[in-house]
């Protein structure tokens, strides 16, 4: 029932989505002089968009008819497809807009810097919310009917955003200078992913209740492995024991590379799993 492109377009909306929420959270603390900042911030959230750019392609990619596309744009509704595309297609611009303007191409305001952060912040949630509320349409699939999808999907998305910035800040070579804050977000990161863990149990239990052919097919069946391997031990448990340990034990080196790609691993794979065990 679900392909690949599926999978792909809610893990990138959401990781982007998750991206633009952390960056416009540092942004409000962080003073625009200097490189450092223009390189994380402009180039962070130019990234961010390019990657929920690429995610939207493959949610279109997936329509079965081309002039579906075209009754989206002119022809919008109430639904949550054109209601999701619309607040998408909203986000990558607030998300352009903010790169541009982070790397001076042009001069913008510092109050309305602010005010198309805050903006762009309720955007990028919306959206980080509409990858669930695409699945939980499909009410004929049990699995998806538990409202638990949503704090689910957003603890993981925002989990992957963090993720994200991490990575983008060690690429470009402003990690060192935002350490502190970069820190902080390591530590935000492994609370959210407890509490991903905690969801993620309750979504299982209430599925084995409510949806048990799909959650037997989670836990023990076809998609067994990737879940327990892939995403628990992986995806969550080990960051967040490397997180800990980057913090408790100081003379342990641990690069921030490393967590932050073993968190995008796991939220590819709980996107995976479940539209599989669906």
């Amino acid at each position: 029932m679900f392909n690949n492109l599926i999978v792909a377009y809610l893990f990138l909306g959401g990781m982007g989505a998750g991206a633009c929420c952390v960056l416009n959270v540092l942004g409000f603390a962080t003073e625009r002089a200097g490189i450092a900042p223009r390189r994380l911030f402009g180039f962070g959230f130019l990234i961010a968009s390019a990657v929920c750019t690429v995610g939207a392609f493959c949610l279109l990619a997936d329509m079965r008819r081309p002039d579906e596309i075209l009754i989206l744009l002119t022809e919008p509704t109430l639904s949550v497809v054109s209601v999701g595309a619309y607040t998408l297609a909203a986000t990558i611009l607030c998300g352009v807009f903010s790169g541009l303007a982070w790397l001076r191409v042009f001069p913008v305001p510092p109050l309305a810097m602010r005010i198309v952060a805050a903006v762009h912040l309720v955007l990028a949630c919306a959206v980080m919310t509409y990858t669930a509320l695409l699945l939980m349409a499909f009410s004929g699939v049990p699995l998806f009917r538990s409202p638990l999808l949503i704090p689910l999907f957003l603890a993981s998305s925002l989990s992957c955003g963090a993720a994200a910035v991490t990575l983008s800040a060690v690429a470009t070579r402003t990690w060192d200078s935002f350490a502190p804050a970069m820190r902080r977000v390591a530590l935000a990161d492994a609370a959210v992913l407890v509490v991903e863990l905690l969801v993620l149990a309750a979504f299982v239990l209430a599925s084995l209740q409510d949806a048990p052919a799909s959650a037997w097919r989670l836990i023990g069946g076809s998609a067994a492995v990737p879940f327990w391997a892939g995403l628990v031990a992986i995806g969550i448990v080990a960051p967040i024991v490397l997180y800990v340990l980057a913090r408790k034990v100081p003379t342990l080196r641990v690069h921030p590379f490393v967590p932050a790609a073993l968190v995008l691993v796991g939220g590819f794979v709980l996107r995976w799993c479940i539209l599989a065990a669906a």
